[in-house]
This record gives C-alpha cells, structure tokens and sequence, in this order.
C-alpha cells in the first residue's frame, strides 16, 4: 500500500539588501547606507510599476515609508547573503578560514541612537536652547552635540561705534575771551583761558552723558 505524503511549505528565509529594491519582500532587511537595519512589513505595487515599501527599524517603533522604482529583472539583484554564500562555496579550500562574518560588523543600534541624538541636538540648536550636554559619553549624546553644532546661529549685527563728539575751544579777541564750541554749537558759558574753556566742555559733555542715560531709563520703563 503506497501513502502519499503532503509536501511540506517550506518557509522563506528573510533576505538582506544593501538598498531600496522592488525585489524586497515583506520579512526581508534593507541595510541601506546611514540608515538603521530596516525590515519590510508592507508590500504594494502601485498603479505606475512603482513598488510601496512600509519599513521599520528593527529596535525602534516607528515607520516609514520607501517608494522604489521597478527594476529590470529580479534576477539582476541577489541579496547580501546569497552573493557571500556563492563566493564562499567558489573559494579555495585553503581560503574558507578567513570568512568573512569575522569582520567587525557595523553596530546598527549605536548608528540608531547617533542619529536620534543628531536630530535632537538641530532641534534644541534651532530653538536657541542650551546644549543639554557639552562632553560626549554616548553616541546619543555624540549625535546630539554633532547636530547642535551643525546649526549655526543667526549673526548678530556688530553693535555701532559711538561718534566721538568734536569740540574745540576758540579765542575771541573782540572780547578777550574764549568760545566753546561742541559740534556746531557755541555754548553761552564762556572762559578767560584755554584751560577753563576745556574744562567747561568736558563738564558739558558729562552733562550731556547724563541725560542720555536718564533718557533711555525712561524710555525703557514705559516700554515695560
């Protein structure tokens, strides 16, 4: 008596891609420069050849969402792990002892707090807020500072000089005295020396200081 035996579904392993690709499937991993390890968790081909790809990272919560433009032929794309399992069934036996999964492999986690912490960091920058840390201790707070520094503050415009004020003092010798003259005015206190015309100036322009500074006082409480 012959028993037919049901043949057994056999299950997919996830496939890892280096990029974007149409040819990802729902459970595969896109590894694609500066970005975390994502996975696919949605697949839909759009009305135009486009493929919608929903992906999300591996250790975090959120989602995004890849559009990529159809390829050629699927055969023309073989994933990361199907490429090394050919080179290393093709190399010599003498090879095979420097595989290469003993390479230092790229801590896709620290890259995911690093850029977290990148973005974080152009915020607080953005907003004009004080970096919350000034030493790295972690590659978030490395990120964060990255980022903070990448946003450079608006540039104030340099304060204006003051003017220095002209004065002079001028003999008059139809009087036999001695004119103070501040910018293109002539004071009414006059002076029998050069010394004492000075000195009127300067107490003139002390005088004058005083004002200001009560003025903009002043003006500043109304403000208020």
């Amino acid at each position: 008596m012959l028993t037919h035996l049901k043949p057994i579904a056999q299950v997919q392993t996830p496939q890892i891609w280096d990029e974007p690709t149409a040819a990802a499937q729902v459970g595969d991993e896109i590894r694609a420069p500066f970005t975390p390890l994502m996975q696919v968790v949605e697949r839909e081909v759009l009305a135009d050849g486009r493929v919608r790809l929903l992906v999300k990272p591996i250790s975090a919560s959120y989602s995004e969402e890849w559009i990529v433009a159809p390829q050629a032929t699927v055969e023309q794309q073989q994933p990361t792990a199907a490429v090394s399992e050919n080179i290393e069934s093709e190399q010599p036996a003498q090879l095979k002892g420097d595989r290469t999964d003993r390479q230092p492999q790229p801590d896709w986690e620290a890259i995911a707090e690093y850029e977290s912490g990148c973005i974080h960091g152009k915020h607080d920058a953005a907003a004009r807020m004080p970096p919350m840390c000034k030493q790295a201790s972690c590659p978030y707070s490395q990120g964060y500072l990255d980022g903070y520094s990448s946003i450079q503050a608006p540039s104030q415009p340099p304060a204006p000089v003051p003017k220095a004020v002209e004065w002079q003092v001028v003999y008059d010798p139809k009087w036999n005295l001695y004119q103070v003259w501040v910018e293109n005015r002539c004071l009414m206190e006059k002076a029998i020396s050069y010394t004492e015309g000075e000195r009127i100036a300067q107490k003139y322009l002390t005088a004058e200081k005083l004002r200001c500074s009560h003025r903009e006082l002043v003006m500043s409480a109304f403000a208020a």
